[in-house]
């Protein structure tokens, strides 16, 4: 069975024994099948498996003064299917609240106070996944018939620190694996070469709003995942992107970005020049802590 096919399997697998869950929590004088209207709701923002919460949520913030209500949080299955992208470091829930239908003469909708626990600073710990080609022609380097990227993949772990709303600094590891042409034939191409990458950031928000595009940078050291290092290697990844806030309280966040990175290593086990230039796309998601 190929590869692809087991993945797909594991992932279909994953995904029916995975279970969604509704807890329910009745306040005060509330019947479970009683009439009810909903009157607020909140996303909540649970990290690593559900053991992180990035803030406190009181009743008060949803229902005000109210003494009747029903409060369900839902774990469904866009919420899976988000875990499961994230491997786990994202785990979102739905919370609902709701007023039974003979206290609504009584509820006011102006006692609802929401506090803002929305983070200005803080450390940020991050995941992306991402892939590129080179878009132009293949060039040759130091008359060795070894061209540019033909195609390119990789994850990486990120963790920095948010200086404010819009600037933020941090360092990451990249693990990736590089498809290579070693003539011009669109049959030859060298297979996988894996790469792993420790890297700077740095990146700033355009505007302190939910969600905002943002332009950035990344430099870093490109080294063969079996070897110690690399000679004459670098990289540069200007990065142009839109970020995506989640929940209530803006401090968990997706981020898409397109970047152009140019750079080049010498492997030691082929003892050849290779050019990294390639043209990527990045999907990421990041929390502040």
């Amino acid at each position: 069975m190929r590869p692809t096919k087991i993945a797909i399997i594991m992932l279909l697998t994953a995904l029916c024994t995975t279970s969604c869950y509704t807890r329910r929590i009745l306040i005060g004088d509330t019947q479970p099948k009683e009439p009810m209207v909903e009157v607020s709701k909140e996303h909540n923002a649970h990290f690593i498996g559900g053991l992180v919460k990035t803030a406190k949520t009181v009743a008060e913030e949803h229902v005000g003064d109210a003494e009747n209500f029903a409060v369900m949080t839902r774990y469904g299955f866009g919420d899976i299917v988000l875990s499961m992208i994230t491997a786990g470091i994202y785990t979102p829930t739905t919370t609902k609240y709701y007023i039974p239908v003979r206290y609504m003469d009584e509820f006011d909708y102006s006692s609802i106070k929401p506090r803002n626990y929305h983070k200005d600073k803080g450390f940020v710990l991050g995941v992306e996944i991402g892939g590129g080609t080179w878009p132009g022609a293949r060039k040759r380097i130091d008359d060795i018939d070894d061209y540019m990227t033909e195609m390119t993949l990789n994850t990486a772990l990120t963790l920095g620190y948010r200086l404010n709303p819009r600037l933020y600094i941090g360092v990451g590891a990249d693990l990736s694996i590089n498809a290579y042409r070693s003539s011009s034939s669109a049959e030859d191409i060298d297979g996988g070469h894996f790469l792993i990458q420790p890297f700077a950031r740095l990146r700033y928000t355009m505007i302190d709003a939910k969600n905002s595009p943002y332009i950035g940078i990344n430099a870093g050291v490109p080294m063969e995942f079996y070897d110690d290092g690399s000679e004459t290697a670098w990289s540069v990844t200007p990065m142009l992107g839109y970020r995506f806030s989640v929940g209530r309280h803006r401090n968990g966040a997706f981020d898409i970005g397109l970047g152009y990175r140019i750079g080049k290593f010498f492997s030691r086990m082929y003892y050849n020049p290779y050019r990294l230039d390639a043209l990527l796309i990045k999907i990421g998601f990041s929390i502040v802590l």
